[in-house]
């Protein structure tokens, strides 16, 4: 018995140190790629991811918690220009993105969380190596002056149904016939 719970005890802490490697926690807070810059906001309940930093990986995670307070919006243009950023992860509980925000001449593949309602204008403006994006359930639109501009995108993948994807409003022409020649993949798992 008493080697059963030191067994136990051992899976345990293996699998509390493998969460706390990925950046994780039991209350979903995750740290973010290491050199990301988040600035605190105006009314100092939460920070704004602001920039990229010193931060050279080829996959990125900006962060949904930051010195004791969540990370709620993305910044305008914080991923600079850079070459090797490949792939953008943006985690769960970041529900605002500004201007510009996932601009990058270099990224590839772009992962929205769940909760965002909007894309605004530029959202993804000079991206032009940008083939693959997910977004999340809760988007109502995208903004009329356009999203998707100067991508390359050939797939999205909604994690929301048909039904939910039909529903967001999206008027700008331009925006419309990237994502007709897009494969949309809907109810995506990832």
């Amino acid at each position: 018995m008493k080697l059963k719970f030191l067994l136990s005890a051992g899976v345990l802490l293996a699998s509390v140190a493998a969460l706390a490697s990925c950046g994780g926690t039991k209350d979903n807070h995750v740290a973010g790629s290491e050199g990301l810059v988040y600035t605190l906001s105006d009314d100092e309940d939460h920070y704004i991811f602001t920039s990229i930093g010193t931060c050279t990986d080829a996959t990125v995670t900006v962060g949904n918690w930051y010195n004791n307070l969540p990370v709620t919006e993305f910044g305008e243009a914080p991923l600079g220009d850079g070459t090797t950023l490949k792939k953008l992860i943006v985690s769960e509980g970041i529900t605002k993105l500004a201007f510009r925000a996932c601009r990058s001449f270099s990224v590839e593949n772009v992962v929205l969380p769940n909760g965002i309602a909007e894309l605004p204008m530029g959202t993804f403006v000079r991206c032009d190596k940008l083939t693959e994006i997910t977004l999340g359930t809760g988007l109502t639109k995208f903004n009329e002056g356009g999203a998707l501009a100067s991508t390359a995108i050939k797939k999205i993948n909604f994690r929301g149904t048909e039904e939910e994807w039909k529903k967001i409003e999206i008027t700008n022409e331009g925006d419309i016939a990237i994502i007709a020649a897009a494969q949309v993949v809907y109810n995506f798992k990832g």
